[in-house]
């Protein structure tokens, strides 16, 4: 009897395909005790021919059908299949040569098994390394064993492509793949559904066996955009998972295997969401509902013991509480307050408790009288834009003695959360924790510090330096450049408060040290310097426009001495987007913002933001004071430019690298549809006709990652390219009869002065779908935006026409927004900020800190809410090439290329810190599903 039979969906692989085939050929076992059934459903490239050249001594099976998708495609398969054991390999993997022979003879040692699970190995295609780092890796690190699931239900398995089924078993209980359940968690079901019909759940894991998974170069797999697909959080949920525990309801409680297997899935759609970059942002309201509906369904069927036990990958506490709890239709809150945070000072502290439902009713007792908190806030943590959970948040005097009662009964006050239940220990565990210490302890090993930090430490601690930089305010923008906030504000206090101890930091062969030092700024410090370490360790406050690590946390001394200081964000722009998956890993002791929405939308209750009006102040930008003044100096000088002020996408990056360089690569970039679309803006005959009609001129000032390839971007010669560290980017915005962007918001700064705005956006779809470093806010292009919304090239070349000419059907409307958004005067911006910067200094009364100050109600998150339809069409359309209009033999507009790493200025706020810290700390890479195949489980992802 035939052995084995290998079914493999076949569907436009054929770059993959003969390392597929050649590693069946290299299998060292009998080749007669293998069938191979090729299905080909429907290839549009060169596969069908590949398969049919394919000349081997396998009894080879070939199957043709239209497209049907890989599970209709691998049950036509099923129909042809006679081995004893069937197997779904993916023909862009590759089979270890040893690959059917160890699971043969795991089979003839336990031949009672009703599956094998082979080891799954990552082959990183693009630098050629095998890598054991899947998240259920640790299945196999005792060696190939033979384990009962119902024992050991950790053990779970979701690859049909990595497993081996007793075939007569999938006939006899007519075990077929649900084409329905699309874009991942296909396999999974199959699996489950397998092992849901088994009288016994005994699976070998076969260490030995490795099956190499290809993470593919290009990166098109079908999981990266799986996260967009509505099916996602509808059709998996409802005919994956819930279907998986309703079989299981029919004859009992599911078994706890099966119940992992499906909060696998579930905590991974909860961690992505949690993400920096969430793929859900274009997703309709309709599929929201959805989801939650089915998330309710979901969770009733699952114990509490099983959502509190799992363990298989990291799960926070949030998703933890937010699935146990959130996910069910009744009220629950904390048995306790967390008192989280002490404001040293200003001697406050901050009290913290999460519930779900209607919150308690929450009487605070202070010195024995029943008081109010100073501030209260209510956080809201939502999946899908459905709040699962939310977190009460008190801050309130700690001058005096505090108690908390929920609905007229005394609550705990801990430091600490509530500990993570434990409902299974393992002897590692018990060994780590308990058992003595073998032999002496060895005393810890002394730090190396090296001379040039104990030179750097003892000046610092000297009287001469301490008393130099004594309750010293460090100011400073970006390390290479300044003319930001932070600039603005240090020259303010610098004239208007001179005996503030206030220095200013950047680098000193940026472009900017040269200018500050000509303009006459004293008190600059060259960042690197021992000077700047030496201000760094005896500063009370950093004040900064950025806070990304390599500002607050500038450096750490061999000898462990780092900056203590309290650091405020003054903001790099106005935050238009949700941000908070990222700011909420802050903990400023102030950040500035600019209109009454960004206020509201990060300090109001409901918010996704940790802060409340504590910590947040609605001063204006410091920038703007001059910005205004800029304007006015040109009321009688009309502007003469349209400025175009394209954003970057973080995804370009990595796609258009040159090899394993992380330059980027100008001919693959410019043929990228991104460059395209810009290049055909850039390039129309009627953008410049339509300039030259109202005597303006048209400016490119491209983000800073643009630069390495503006010399490849061939523009016509009547397109001026500015650079930001050539030119002040508020005079360029001054100098602006109307400015272009995608999403950038530098608009917002043109918007403070009246200056039309039109929004360029031909990648909404995807730039919300998790293409790019952004969550849905508040803020509505359409519906709050200081000007037309345009999808194309001709519809943007159209409202840039009216809009330059005064005949725009909604000016009148764009002027009610800005009005709404600037609710503050345009001048005395750095005044209300240094004095909110001199508030977090001073001690809070025992009276104003137990009386209220009134917390305002977020806006909803503004989801672009497209119907099913259209949020299911992510925009992959061809894009013609963008037709070149400079004169033959004329180059084409470049210049200088920025320094590296050098920001934007005015842009987009936290976008160059959301890159780097996503580079940084970005988890391992999922196991993905290549496109021309069904995605592998999401459930399956890298949790590394």
């Amino acid at each position: 009897m035939t052995r084995f039979t290998l079914i493999s969906a076949i569907y436009n692989v054929a770059g993959y395909l003969p390392d597929f085939l050649e590693s069946l050929d290299k299998q060292d076992f009998d080749h007669s005790q293998v069938q191979v059934v090729l299905v080909d459903d429907g290839s549009t490239d060169d596969s069908g021919e590949l398969l049919a050249s394919w000349t081997t001594d396998y009894d080879v099976t070939i199957v043709r059908q239209t497209n049907a998708g890989q599970g209709a495609a691998r049950n036509a398969g099923l129909e042809a299949a006679v081995g004893e054991w069937i197997s779904f390999p993916d023909p862009d993997d590759i089979l270890d040569p040893q690959y059917l022979s160890r699971v043969h003879e795991s089979l003839e040692e336990n031949p009672s098994v009703m599956m094998v699970a082979a080891h799954l190995l990552d082959f990183w295609e693009a630098r050629g390394e095998i890598k054991d780092s899947h998240p259920l890796r640790y299945r196999f690190a005792g060696g190939t064993q033979m384990v009962d699931l119902d024992r050991f239900p950790r053990h779970i398995h979701l690859h049909a492509s990595s497993a081996f089924f007793r075939r007569i078993q999938v006939e006899k209980h007519d075990v077929r793949f649900d084409s329905r359940i699309r874009p991942v968690f296909e396999d999974a079901h199959f699996v489950q559904t397998y092992l849901l019909t088994q009288g016994s759940r005994l699976v070998t894991f076969n260490a030995d066996a490795h099956y190499l998974y290809r993470r593919r170069e290009s990166g098109n797999s079908t999981l990266q955009t799986s996260g967009t697909d509505p099916a996602r959080y509808t059709d998996v949920l409802e005919f994956g998972l819930l279907d998986l525990l309703r079989r299981a309801a029919e004859v009992g409680q599911a078994p706890r295997w099966l119940q992992y297997a499906v909060l696998y899935d579930l905590f991974w759609i909860l961690r992505s969401e949690d993400s920096l970059s969430p793929k859900t942002g274009a997703m309709a309201s309709s599929v929201a509902d959805r989801f939650e509906q089915l998330l309710l369904a979901i969770r009733a069927l699952l114990t509490d013991e099983a959502v509190k036990s799992f363990d298989i990958i990291r799960v926070s506490p949030v998703q933890r509480e937010a699935l146990l709890h959130g996910a069910r239709a009744r009220d629950w809150h904390w048995d306790f307050v967390q008192i989280s945070e002490y404001d040293q000072a200003r001697e406050l502290m901050k009290l913290t408790y999460r519930f779900v439902g209607r919150a308690p009713h929450e009487t605070l007792t202070f010195r024995g009288l029943e008081v109010q908190p100073m501030v209260a806030k209510t956080r809201s943590f939502k999946y899908l834009g459905k709040p699962l959970l939310h977190e009460r948040s008190l801050w309130v005097s700690s001058r005096g003695t505090i108690e908390v009662k929920f609905n007229g009964v005394a609550v705990p006050l801990r430091f600490n959360p509530a500990p993570t239940e434990q409902f299974a220990i393992r002897p590692a565990a018990v060994r780590k924790k308990l058992a003595p210490s073998a032999g002496t302890k060895k005393s810890r090993r002394r730090r190396k510090v090296t001379a040039d930090d104990r030179l750097t430490t003892l000046l610092a601690d000297s009287r001469v330096f301490r008393d130099r930089f004594a309750g010293a305010w460090i100011f400073m923008d970006r390390s290479a450049g300044a003319n930001d906030n932070a600039e603005h504000l240090f020259k303010y206090t610098r004239k208007q408060h001179p005996s503030r101890n206030a220095w200013f930091v950047v680098h000193k062969n940026s472009s900017d040290w040269a200018r500050l030092k000509d303009e006459g700024v004293d008190r600059l410090i060259p960042h690197g310097s021992r000077l700047w370490k030496i201000a760094c360790l005896n500063a009370v406050k950093l004040v900064s426009s950025h806070i990304d690590l390599d500002v607050i946390r500038p450096f750490v001394l061999s000898n462990g001495r780092t900056p203590r200081w309290d650091y405020v964000f003054l903001q790099h722009g106005v935050t238009q987007n949700d941000l908070s998956a990222w700011l909420n890993t802050k903990s400023p002791s102030l950040i500035l913002t600019a209109t009454e929405p960004e206020y509201r939308s990060i300090a109001g209750d409901n918010s996704s933001y940790k802060f409340s009006g504590k910590e947040v102040v609605l001063t204006g930008f410091p920038r703007f004071d001059r910005l205004a003044q800029l304007d006015a100096r040109r009321e009688s000088e009309p502007p003469r430019y349209i400025t175009v002020f394209p954003t970057w996408r973080k995804n370009l990056g990595a796609q258009f690298a040159s090899g394993a360089s992380t330059e980027l690569d100008p001919d693959a970039f410019v043929n990228s549809r991104y460059a395209q679309e810009w290049l055909r803006f850039l390039r129309s005959t009627r953008l410049q006709k339509l300039a030259e009609a109202q005597n303006l001129q048209v400016r490119f000032m491209p983000h800073p990652s643009l630069e390495p390839v503006i010399d490849h971007l061939a523009l016509p010669s009547h397109i001026e390219v500015v650079r930001y560290r050539d030119r002040n980017v508020q005079e360029v915005i001054v100098e602006s009869a109307a400015a272009v962007t995608d999403y950038s918001s530098i608009v917002f700064d043109a918007a403070f002065i009246d200056r039309p705005v039109l929004y360029f956006q031909f990648d909404r779809n995807q730039v919300f779908g998790g293409d790019h470093i952004v969550r849905p806010g508040y803020f509505s292009y359409d519906d709050d935006g200081f000007g037309p919304v345009a999808a194309t090239t001709d519809e943007a070349l159209t409202a840039l026409a009216e809009l330059v000419a005064r005949t725009h059907p909604d000016l009148d409307e764009y002027a009610e927004r800005r009005k709404r958004t600037f609710t503050l005067s345009r001048k005395e911006n750095c005044k209300r900020a240094y004095r909110a910067i001199l508030a977090t200094t001073r001690k809070v009364s025992p009276t104003a800190g137990t009386t209220l100050h009134p917390t305002p109600e977020a806006q909803p998150t503004r989801y672009l809410d497209l119907t099913p339809d259209e949020s299911r069409a992510v925009e992959t359309r061809a894009v013609e090439p963008a037709p070149v209009q400079a004169t033959v033999g004329e180059p084409a507009r470049g210049g200088v290329v920025a320094a590296a790493g050098e920001p934007a200025r005015g842009g987009a706020a936290g976008e160059a810190e959301l890159m780097d810290e996503l580079a940084a700390g970005a988890e391992a890479e999922p196991v993905e599903a290549s496109a021309g195949r069904a995605a592998r489980p999401a459930a399956e992802e890298d949790a590394a």
